[in-house]
């Protein structure tokens, strides 16, 4: 057999692992090993047997394996929130920004596959990722972030590796048949998230709605389900905003297919009804700017805009309802509430907090969502110590090199940077983990991490720098 190229038998075994997925509603990630050139030869005999109805390819266009991916730029991902693939594929030669590639991985539906051209495990440490040059880490001869992840991936089971040219064959998983095959519907908490923002957009002014959610819980559907109903029970206007208008596609797309006869017409950014009212999309800057009267604003991906964006926004008009990521890569949410918090206890003490716990788009036995959480501690927790049980006495302040703690002792103290800034993302952890000119202290009552200090070593001025 020719290396790099598949037997008719294994291309029909990665057709029912992919079938199987769907009705499991689970994703997985597929790891590529080794040389790049024998990498891009498989994935060309393999990608045309899947099925994707939206795949992307994030590499140099030249050299995409399958005519039918769609090419973007890591820089470009952001655009792509709110929006659904089947098939991702990572060429990680060309670079790994953590925050691009957990971004990517949240748009993979049920069924969906994540392949990752990468170097052979054992040579992560040593990796020379071109993405190290823009963060001033490419001249470090190791870089703990990646072999963390190498760690992590060759622990785990759910990690299907491939080796082309290396092993004849890749064992695929024997997916048990689920009790019923997975669909994408509407869960109890999404049912009252939608339920209540009805309420919230034909009540009382200046009682604003703060929705949270992890990535794939449905939260940009309810929005769209809620504005729907909200224009059918006699508001005029809605408008919604967001970072871009492909953050919005999902409530869009889930606002008309409510709507349906209702509706009158449809453009990029906007729907009408028959009846008069409508919803239009601008982006936040433009809806600042031009002011328009409007009797709700939904503001989606709400931790990607700035602060003083969102203030402003919550000030402009009678009813505003933000929602937000909890554990993500365009700053973490939590973060964001913290802060935000401050602004609607000042300015809106009425504010409500609302939330979604149970997935949609893929099924709790999902394979890929803990794993994206596990490399890039998305979902790293500050510890949680009464302030009455704190003894200064107690407290010991020590010396710390983040890449020595084990990994719970990492998520503790990289939650407590998270809640200290909402930017904090998984770039910011690559960059603590490998910079060696970072120095950290901890505060730590017993073996619990109570306070983190980040600090970097900077030089280049002269000795006579006084004299200039």
């Amino acid at each position: 057999m020719t290396p790099g190229v598949l037997t008719a038998e294994e291309l029909g075994a990665w057709q029912l692992f992919q079938r199987g997925l769907v009705r499991r509603g689970e994703r997985r990630l597929v790891l590529i090993e080794g040389g790049r050139a024998q990498a891009l030869s498989w994935l060309a005999t393999l990608l045309p047997a899947l099925a994707k109805e939206t795949g992307v390819w994030v590499g140099a266009d030249a050299d995409r394996p399958d005519s039918a991916l769609t090419p973007i730029a890591s820089k470009q991902i952001r655009q792509w929130l709110g929006r659904e693939t089947s098939v991702v594929v990572w060429d990680g030669w060309h670079g790994n920004p953590p925050d691009a590639f957990a971004a990517l991985s949240g748009t993979l539906k049920a069924g969906g596959l994540l392949f990752w051209l990468m170097p052979p495990l054992d040579e992560w440490s040593n990796f020379p990722d071109p993405d190290y040059a823009r963060t001033g880490l490419d001249d470090l001869p190791e870089h703990p972030f990646a072999a963390r992840m190498a760690d992590l991936l060759a622990a785990d089971s759910e990690v299907t590796r491939v080796k082309p040219g290396q092993s004849a064959s890749v064992a695929l998983p024997v997916l048990a048949e689920p009790d019923q095959p997975f669909s994408v519907q509407t869960t109890d908490d999404q049912r009252d998230l939608i339920d209540r923002l009805v309420r919230f957009g034909l009540g009382r002014r200046r009682r604003p709605v703060v929705v949270t959610a992890d990535r794939g819980r449905g939260k940009s559907a309810a929005l769209g389900m809620a504005a729907a109903e909200l224009l059918r029970q006699g508001r005029r206007q809605i408008l919604v905003t967001a970072p871009s208008r492909d953050n919005v596609a999902t409530l869009f797309r889930h606002a008309q297919h409510s709507l349906g006869d209702d509706i009158l017409t449809v453009t990029a950014s906007t729907l009408e009804t028959r009846a008069g009212g409508g919803v239009r999309f601008l982006a936040a800057r433009d809806l600042l700017a031009e002011k328009p009267e409007a009797e709700v604003v939904l503001v989606d991906e709400a931790a990607a805009l700035p602060a003083p964006l969102l203030k402003q926004i919550l000030l402009g008009w009678p009813r505003v309802a933000f929602a937000s990521t909890v554990h993500g890569y365009e700053g973490a949410g939590r973060g964001f509430a913290i802060r935000f918090r401050q602004v609607l206890d000042r300015e809106t003490p009425h504010w409500q907090a609302m939330t979604l716990s149970a997935p949609i788009r893929w099924s709790a036995t999902d394979a890929l969502e803990p794993l994206i959480s596990r490399l890039f501690l998305l979902a790293a927790e500050s510890p949680e110590l009464a302030p009455e049980t704190l003894d200064a006495a107690d407290v010991i302040i020590e010396p710390i090199e983040p890449r020595h703690l084990d990994d719970q002792q990492l998520s503790e103290a990289f939650g407590l940077l998270v809640d200290a800034h909402y930017r904090t993302t998984p770039a910011d952890l690559r960059q603590w983990l490998d910079a060696t000119a970072v120095r950290s202290w901890r505060a730590r009552v017993g073996n619990t991490t109570v306070g983190i200090l980040w600090g970097v070593i900077e030089g280049g001025l002269s000795l006579n720098w006084r004299n200039r």
